[in-house]
């Protein structure tokens, strides 16, 4: 059985905050598609993607950034948390709080 894209996404997402390895978050993003159902994540993910937006942001590291903000729009909408809320929430509620600046 393959990985689901978002366990997928956070072995990306963990490669580029361990590594500096931005290639296998752009190539998951390259043949990621919309075709997959709504999948859980946990707190601890999304957890990873704020972290690797802000301190890309912080680190004026751009295309880092733009990655993690490019793979939250490509899979974003496909996202519940284990209590059923969505990932627009969560981004109502301060994930990512650099957008708001």
């Amino acid at each position: 059985m393959a990985e689901s894209q978002s366990l997928q996404l956070e072995r990306a997402i963990d490669e580029v905050l361990k590594n500096g390895n931005v290639q296998i978050l752009e190539a998951f993003i390259e043949r990621s598609t919309d075709q997959e159902t709504l999948t859980h994540c946990s707190l601890h993910f999304l957890e990873k993607l704020d972290e690797l937006v802000c301190k890309s942001l912080d680190q004026n590291d751009a295309k880092a950034a733009s990655l993690g903000f490019a793979s939250l729009h490509k899979l974003g909408k496909l996202l519940k948390l284990p209590d059923g809320q969505g990932l627009s929430e969560f981004i109502s509620k301060g994930l990512i709080q650099k957008i708001s600046l």
